[in-house]
């Protein structure tokens, strides 16, 4: 069971984890194969054990991840992926409030677009829930950092911070309630639907065909939507 930092209890986002696992069972499924799924699970999982992510920080790696992860698997487009101009995953988005995320997932094209969730990459390694003294952290933990650059953003709905193993979703505004992955304990395609159903470009930004069905307070309609 994990904790910020001693002090709060984590609860699951969704309070019904078996209608999750059903969820995840009869929704979630990969932009390739599932075996070129798992390949690309076990290339990350392999790099990690042979302990290459010891030796590089969040800026060196973050690009290779998102490529990989983002892109391959969870089926986010990429500006240079198709060459349509249109893209859902934008590294470094600035907001008006003077602060930036490591990326952001939503609609872009060249005229702008509409982020809906902010992204906060660590290092390897790095505990979430730990106040961070260096820099211009002040104090505050990874998760802190990804909710207060986005707290009077409107249209961020949803926040992820992870630790390039640890993955974690939030409802923006809500620190003790989340859902957990980790990359390295992703071995199973049980194990696969349950990351694609939490992290997928179609869970998170949804597809439009998708007849919607409410859960819990959540409208899926090929993807989050609140009440």
């Amino acid at each position: 069971m994990c904790k910020r930092w001693d002090t709060l209890i984590y609860m699951h986002l969704f309070q019904d984890q078996l209608a999750l696992k059903v969820f995840a069972r009869s929704y979630a499924r990969p932009p390739v194969s599932l075996s070129e799924a798992m390949t690309v699970l076990r290339i990350l999982q392999r790099r990690r054990h042979e302990g290459f992510l010891d030796t590089v920080s969040e800026t060196r790696i973050e690009q290779s991840f998102n490529e990989r992860l983002f892109a391959e698997l969870f089926g986010y487009r990429t500006l240079l992926r198709d060459g349509a101009g249109h893209y859902h995953l934008r590294p470094k988005t600035y907001y008006e409030n003077g602060r930036y995320d490591d990326f952001s997932l939503g609609f872009y094209g060249p005229t702008g677009g509409r982020t809906l969730v902010s992204c906060e990459l660590k290092s390897p390694f790095t505990d979430l829930d730990k106040p961070q003294t260096s820099g211009a952290y002040g104090g505050q933990t990874p998760v802190e950092q990804a909710m207060n650059a986005v707290a009077d953003i409107t249209s961020v709905q949803l926040v992820i911070v992870s630790n390039l193993d640890e993955m974690r979703l939030y409802r923006k505004g809500d620190l003790t309630r989340y859902e957990q992955v980790f990359l390295s304990d992703t071995h199973s395609v049980s194990d696969l639907q349950q990351l694609l159903a939490l992290f997928s470009k179609r869970t998170l930004l949804g597809e439009e065909s998708i007849k919607p069905h409410r859960e819990n307070g959540w409208c899926f309609k090929g993807g989050y939507r609140w009440k």
